[in-house]
């Protein structure tokens, strides 16, 4: 994964969004970075001449215009051990009518690490709150309601560890979480980070308890503070679940319930339409009920929006008995599609990566408003 990230890497410094591209993705660059002093700091061998070219980068972008950037990357900097950036620290601090609640959280935590706690004092005078409602941005800064609320706790926990707001936190983002996941890769990241931290408060705690789990009244187990206890369900018989707890500590718990819906899931459409067609080499349609070995087919996907929306992943698997021809090679298929007149299709979505494999095809690119083929 890390040398990967080195295929990704421009002439400034800073990382693309896919190998050997030439634009840099901000915001991703910066979190490249933090994810590479994370992984230095637990020992992992780092190409340090690509590496400083990150870190110059990620300083360029500590004295940006965009807030967003520059707090996130005065935050990694701090991370780092660097010292010397509490001049645009205070600088942005200046601004901080123009923050979002996720910088200043970015802000107050470069000032802790950089022993600049005025910066993060003043932040948390005024008045700060749980972002209950769910949120998720796939573009830009990528902005959710779970890495806001990561940041904040993680914030809390370094300025004043009894804040009653914790554990309205901790319960906030353990709502959002999916199967072990909260949505993508990076929400992930700052919520496993954040609630890591929790563990610091309890550290040096005298933890001794003893509880019983109760089913209706009845006892279905018992267990100390040293038990770990997964309760299947033939035990659990509908009704009420009650825990009863003796003695000193914090009990966390899960509840999980998963099953196959009975009845058929209806489609519909979320945001985004997209619909596939299946036509023949002269772009009328093909008859998939009639198709005969060695028969070429081109596959139009028509994608309808609304507004734009960035970063959009569309995975469209293959039928049964049909092989992809990539167009990227010299084919006789991509040799009959060029004698046909130039883009017969009007391509207006035209992806910034694409992978073929074996059975799909995946397209990576920015939706226009309206009709994209």
């Amino acid at each position: 994964g890390i040398e990967r990230l080195w295929t990704m890497q421009s002439y400034n410094g800073g990382l693309s969004m896919w190998p050997y591209e030439h634009y840099t993705y901000n915001w991703g660059s910066i979190y490249a970075a933090h994810f590479l002093v994370e992984a230095k700091k637990k020992g992992y061998r780092i190409d340090e001449n690509n590496f400083n070219a990150l870190l110059n980068f990620v300083r360029e972008k500590a004295r940006d215009n965009d807030y967003s950037c520059a707090s996130y990357a005065l935050y990694v900097l701090a991370l780092n051990g660097e010292k010397n950036i509490s001049g645009f620290i205070n600088n942005l601090f200046l601004k901080r009518d123009s923050l979002k609640p996720m910088d200043k959280y970015f802000l107050s935590l470069a000032s802790l690490y950089t022993s600049n706690k005025e910066v993060s004092n003043q932040i948390f005078k005024a008045k700060y709150s749980v972002n209950v409602k769910s949120s998720i941005s796939i573009g830009q800064d990528l902005h959710s309601s779970v890495k806001e609320n990561a940041l904040l706790l993680m914030a809390l926990i370094e300025i004043n560890p009894s804040d009653p707001l914790i554990p309205d936190l901790i319960e906030a983002i353990e709502k959002e979480c999916k199967d072990g996941y909260w949505e993508n890769t990076q929400n992930t990241a700052f919520a496993v980070m954040a609630l890591g931290k929790v563990k610091h408060i309890f550290k040096g705690s005298n933890i001794k308890y003893n509880a019983v789990l109760l089913c209706d009244g009845e006892k279905i187990a018992e267990f100390t503070e040293k038990d770990t206890i997964t309760i299947e369900k033939d035990k659990i018989k509908g009704g009420v679940l009650e825990v009863n707890m003796q003695g000193n500590g914090t009990l966390f718990y899960s509840w999980k319930a998963e099953g196959i819906p009975i009845s058929d899931l209806p489609e519909k459409d979320s945001n985004l339409k997209i619909r596939r067609n299946f036509m023949d080499i002269n772009g009328k349609p093909a008859d998939m009920n009639n198709l005969k070995v060695g028969q070429l087919i081109i596959i139009t996907l028509d994608i309808f929006s609304d507004k734009e929306v960035d970063n959009v992943v569309i995975v469209d698997m293959l039928p049964s008995g049909v092989e992809i021809e990539n167009p990227k090679f010299s084919t006789r298929a991509s040799e009959k599609i060029n004698k046909q007149q130039e883009n017969p299709y009007n391509y207006e979505f035209i992806p910034e990566s694409s992978q073929f494999r074996d059975d799909r095809v995946i397209l990576f690119g920015k939706i226009k408003n309206a009709k994209n083929s």
